[in-house]
């Protein structure tokens, strides 16, 4: 395989105006590699295996049956080497509509995606609102999104987590950093087995909510805030909290 690729859409079994459309692909790829991946909305699932390669599947259907011709013209664009596999979603708009853009509303498609990666992958992920149902690969985790929501399991590297107002439950099974900024989502992070570590946390409201157990962390009020600042052992795994109006739960199992 060549050192980078760029593949299109792959269509199979697309008859007809607003039939669903499909992507199948497979990446071989080399050790470490990162896997990103930038669309709108949908359903995001990951899971790993052994094997050296990222295998990608995608179905791209109308929401809620509105707008079906947007199906036709979502395109999914591919670019590979061996130490990444990037994805990105391009959406079209119906001639007729392409110069009101700010006038009429569309309802952009629903892409459901199933992806294989190797177990020491990385991963970089960015959604408006899709829902996101993850088992984690060793290496570092990035995600970002608006309002998505969903479950991260067994995180073993650098997680971060950015969301607007979305919902999560996160899975920590080793602590190394620990990264999450939500200005009114709701996310639930449990911790198993973290002896040294360092917290630095902050909720810059009075409605938002910073709570931990497993530990003894003090919670200060400044000046409407609330701040944390707490070590444990040798403080070598950072963890940074920050919410405006949203509430962040850390739960530490040991």
């Amino acid at each position: 395989m060549k050192n980078a690729l760029i593949l299109g859409f792959v269509l199979v079994a697309a008859t007809g105006f607003a039939s669903d459309r499909y992507y199948d692909e497979e990446f071989q790829v080399g050790r470490d590699a990162e896997f990103s991946l930038e669309c709108h909305k949908g359903s995001i699932t990951i899971r790993t295996h052994s094997v050296p390669v990222i295998s990608v599947q995608a179905r791209i259907y109308a929401d809620q049956g509105k707008d079906p011709e947007l199906v036709d013209l979502t395109e999914i664009k591919a670019r590979a080497g061996q130490r990444f596999v990037s994805i990105d979603v391009e959406y079209g708009r119906p001639d007729e509509k392409e110069n009101s853009f700010l006038g009429e509303s569309v309802t952009l498609p629903l892409i459901e995606w199933t992806i294989l990666v190797p177990d020491d992958a990385s991963l970089e992920l960015e959604s408006h609102k899709s829902t996101f149902d993850i088992d984690a690969p060793i290496g570092q985790i990035k995600i970002e999104t608006h309002k998505g929501r969903g479950s991260v399991r067994g995180v073993r590297g650098a997680f971060e987590l950015e969301t607007h107002k979305g919902e999560f439950e996160v899975e920590i099974a080793e602590l190394t950093d620990l990264e999450i900024d939500t200005h009114k989502g709701d996310i639930l992070a449990t911790i198993y087995g973290a002896k040294d570590f360092s917290i630095d946390g902050e909720a810059q409201s009075h409605e938002g909510t910073l709570q931990f157990s497993g530990y003894d962390i003090p919670i200060e009020e400044e000046d409407g805030e609330l701040i944390v600042d707490f070590n444990s052992g040798s403080g070598r795994n950072s963890i940074e909290v920050s919410t405006y109006k949203g509430k962040i739960e850390l739960r530490f199992l040991n």
